[in-house]
Order: C-alpha cells, then sequence, then structure tokens
C-alpha cells in the first residue's frame, strides 16, 4: 500500500501559515510523495480538494474522491480503495465483482472511517457481486441491517464494528463469506442472520454481545444458522436475547446442516447458549455457561454431535433434549457438564435432561449436579415412551444423600435402579458430587480416569490426544 501524501503551497490556516508541508495522516510525507498505484483507489471526505468528478485514473491520495457511495460504484475487480477516517453517510454498496485473485478490497487504513446509514435501511449492502472485502470500518444507524449480503460469493469482513442497527448485525441470504475478528452489538434483532442458500460460511473470532434487545421474542440470537456447512469458531457471544425461551447464542435451524461450532467461549445469552437443531451438525471444544439453558437438541432430522464440550455453570438444565416440529437426536460424547446453581428457584432441575428424543446417545460424559440445594439430579429423563436413550461409560454424581443421580418421569432413583429397570449404564459409575478446580479439571478422586470407551475421538477440551483405547470420562485427558 502506497501512502503517497499530498504537498500544498503556502496559504493561511486558522490564522498561521503553513509552508511547503506534504500532509497525511499520522504524520508528514516527504514532498516527492507521488500519484497512487494502478488498482488504488482513495476517499477522503475531509479534504477540500476532493471530487466526485474525477476519473479512476486521476484518484490519489493527493486527489481523492470525497465518498465511499462513489468508490463503491466506480471500484473494479483488483482495486483497493483506502478510505481516511471520517464518518460517511448512506448506503455504501459495490456493483462490480472482484475475483479470487483480484478481490476489490475497501480498506480504512488510518481507522475511525464509520459508515452511518443515517436512518436508511442498510449501511453495507453487497447484492448480487463477488469477492469484495470491507476491512477496519464501524457500521450503524441502519434501519434495518447493518451489512446484507445478498447472491454473493467470497465476500469478507474483517474488523468490522457493527453496533446500534434497528435490525440485524449482519444478514446474509443464499451467499457465501467470511466474518472474522469483528464485533457485532447491540443491534436490535440477531448478531449474525444466516438465511437459507448460504453455504460454507466462515464466522471466526467476532465478539458478538448485547444484540436482540427490542422487547419482542423472536430473531434475537447471537448468530442465527439456516444454511449449509457453516463454520463458528473462536467467537465470545454473550448476553444476546430479550428474557425468555426464544433467542439464544448460537441457534442452528431446523433448516440448518453439516455445520461445526467449534471453541466459542458462550454465556449469559436470554434462552440457550446453544441450541442445535437442524441435521448432521457438530458442537466441539466450546464452553457454556450460566444461561437459562446451556446446550438444547430439538428438530433433528439426523443426529448432531456434540463432544469434548464443557458446559458449567448455573442453568435450568446444562443440557436439554426436547422437541419442536420433531424430536431431538443427538449423541452426548465425552463432556464435562457440571450444574453448579440454577437459574430459577422453582421448576425442574437436572444437568441432563431428556424431555422427548428418537435418540439420546450419552457415552463417557461426566454428568453432575452440584448445585448445594439438592433439587436436582445428574440426569433425569421424562418417561420411556418419550425417548429413545443408549447410555454407557459415564460418570453420575449429585449431592443426593442417598446417591439417587437419575430420575424417571421425576422419580429419583440409584444407578442400580436405573440399570435394572432401563438396560442401560451397565458400565456406568455414580458418586457424590467431585470437586473442580476453576476450569473444571477434577480435584477428588478421578473416578473415571481410563474407563471410557473408545469412540474415536482426536483430542480433548485442552488439545491433549485421547488414547485409541480406555480414554477418561469428561471433557479432559489425564496427564500421562
Amino acid at each position: 500500500m502506497k501512502l503517497a501524501g499530498r504537498c500544498r503551497s503556502a496559504r493561511p490556516t486558522a490564522g498561521l501559515i503553513v509552508v511547503g508541508l506534504c500532509l497525511a495522516a499520522g504524520g508528514l510525507l516527504p514532498a516527492s510523495a507521488g500519484a497512487a498505484a494502478p488498482g488504488e483507489l482513495w476517499v477522503n471526505q475531509a479534504d477540500p480538494t476532493c471530487s466526485e468528478n474525477l476519473t479512476r485514473a486521476q484518484v490519489s491520495q493527493a486527489t481523492p474522491w470525497c465518498t465511499l457511495r462513489t468508490a463503491a460504484s466506480r471500484a473494479r475487480a483488483g482495486d483497493t480503495v483506502e478510505v481516511m477516517p471520517g464518518r460517511y453517510r448512506g448506503t455504501v454498496r459495490p456493483v462490480a465483482s472482484g475475483s479470487p485473485s483480484a478481490p476489490i478490497r475497501f480498506l480504512a487504513p488510518f481507522g475511525r472511517v464509520t459508515v452511518d446509514a443515517a436512518g436508511d435501511a442498510v449501511g453495507l449492502k453487497v447484492i448480487g457481486v463477488g469477492w469484495v472485502s470491507f476491512e477496519g470500518f464501524a457500521v450503524t444507524g441502519a434501519a434495518a441491517q447493518g451489512v446484507y449480503v445478498d447472491n454473493s460469493s467470497g465476500a469478507t469482513f474483517t474488523r468490522l464494528t457493527v453496533s446500534g442497527n434497528g435490525a440485524y448485525g449482519i444478514q446474509v441470504r443464499a451467499s457465501g463469506l467470511t466474518v472474522s475478528d469483528s464485533t457485532i452489538s447491540g443491534n436490535g434483532m440477531a448478531g449474525v442472520s444466516e438465511l437459507a442458500g448460504s453455504f460454507g460460511n466462515v464466522y471466526e473470532n467476532n465478539t458478538i454481545t448485547g444484540n436482540g434487545k427490542d422487547g419482542h421474542p423472536y430473531n434475537g440470537d447471537g448468530i442465527q444458522l439456516n444454511g449449509v456447512a457453516a463454520g463458528v469458531t473462536g467467537n465470545r457471544i454473550t448476553g444476546n436475547g430479550d428474557r425468555g425461551i426464544y433467542e439464544h447464542g448460537i441457534y442452528a435451524g431446523s433448516s440448518s446442516s453439516d455445520y461445526v461450532l467449534e471453541s466459542n467461549t458462550l454465556s449469559g445469552n436470554a434462552a440457550s447458549d446453544i441450541k442445535a437443531a437442524g441435521s448432521n451438525g457438530t458442537v466441539r471444544y466450546n464452553r457454556l455457561g450460566d444461561s437459562r439453558l446451556g446446550l438444547v437438541f430439538s428438530d433433528n432430522a439426523r443426529p448432531v454431535s456434540a463432544y469434548y464440550n464443557l458446559i458449567v455453570g448455573r442453568f435450568q438444565h446444562a443440557v436439554f433434549f426436547t422437541t419442536g416440529a420433531r424430536p431431538a437426536q443427538a449423541r452426548l460424547w465425552d463432556n464435562t457438564i457440571v450444574q453448579t446453581g440454577r437459574i430459577s428457584p422453582s421448576g425442574d432441575a437436572s444437568a441432563v435432561f431428556v424431555n422427548s428424543a428418537t435418540l439420546a446417545d450419552l457415552r463417557n460424559d461426566l454428568i453432575c449436579y452440584a448445585n448445594a440445594d439438592d433439587l436436582g439430579v445428574a440426569v433425569s429423563v421424562r418417561g420411556a415412551s418419550r425417548a429413545t436413550v443408549v447410555s454407557n461409560t459415564n460418570w453420575l454424581c449429585s449431592g443426593d444423600r442417598l446417591g439417587r443421580n437419575l430420575a424417571l418421569g421425576g422419580k429419583r432413583m440409584t444407578l442400580g435402579v436405573w440399570q435394572a429397570s432401563s438396560g442401560q449404564d451397565a458400565a456406568s459409575i455414580s458418586s457424590a458430587a467431585a470437586r473442580f478446580d476453576a476450569d473444571f479439571r477434577v480435584r477428588s478422586v478421578n473416578l473415571g480416569a481410563g474407563i471410557g470407551q473408545p469412540l474415536g475421538l482426536p483430542r480433548d477440551y485442552a488439545g491433549a490426544s485421547v488414547p485409541g483405547l480406555a480414554p477418561d470420562i469428561g471433557a479432559y485427558q489425564s496427564p500421562a
């Protein structure tokens, strides 16, 4: 990137005489600084000599366009549009496509660039064009979407701050995009809304917080997924949604499939941290805490897999198998699930509650109701007629003085009674509540060490290798 300067002759400025200086944001440039490199376009509304009448060949840092709108309408494949600090009002919509080898890039090289939709429906609009990227911008003031992407491919949004928009922070339809290293907060509806027809979208290393506080019960999630093969990785997703049961940290909808939710940190979301509906999803290496529900399975046409997650904190249920249009189907393997308290003082409480499922496959899980109130159990199953449970090699614990760490149809029972009545958990163990450190590694005797089933999973929550035979129960593998 060539940061060409602009040399001015002497002129009065606020009562002073400025003589022979070449000015650029961030300091002085040599007087020999020249025109922009080919494909390098500049926007600077603060420059009194900026003009919308310049041709692409005439634009440079010394002779910029005034508005982002003009740059978006004239940029072509391979161009880099560099925008000087300022608040640029109205919708910005690129009209041409880049290519994988020659994208169109919009950069804020010195930061402090805000796209203020100023009441327009959308701030950044990418429709019917491909391989366009925006980096380093703030987007605010839209009546509807801060960023809207439709029928596009290869769109990339990096280091954005998307906040204060009336509806969705970012909404994507029938498109492929990447959103990374961005902050998406304080938007009226969902932080990110992915509609049907999207494929392979990537959402990574973002902070998504405080969205969906519009007083309405739906569409206030941190991220909504309704496409195919989305990857949601390394995000911090907290405090999204209005109070109630419908707005989640991550909501993979019933039409979504083949998604991967990995290494995210979630807490304080209105309904659940993750609602994993849809088909063939994978939920792994996440940390969930302190929401009404931790991980919810529902509306699964084909099974979803959740493994090596840390689901710990205050919940009504840390894990909940339930039904919507169809019951849950899920594999819950090698997780540490510890309910340390209750979100509400009444109602059913259990670390894992199987309300309705055509498959609830529980293996190698450390499941503990560790709340001192003794009002819940490790695993509760509403009734055999409502659930198909396949369960074994789990460690179940709670504070129940009689060791009744399970419940069936609301009736507490010991592991032995459960084994006899259900035929499940022949190799599982039951104990009083274990003790944990701050990372929820077992501090008391690790009763689950080396007694799990080999399930072919390569690494644990912390990244340690899992042995091919006899892994530990829970999200952590003991040191060798």
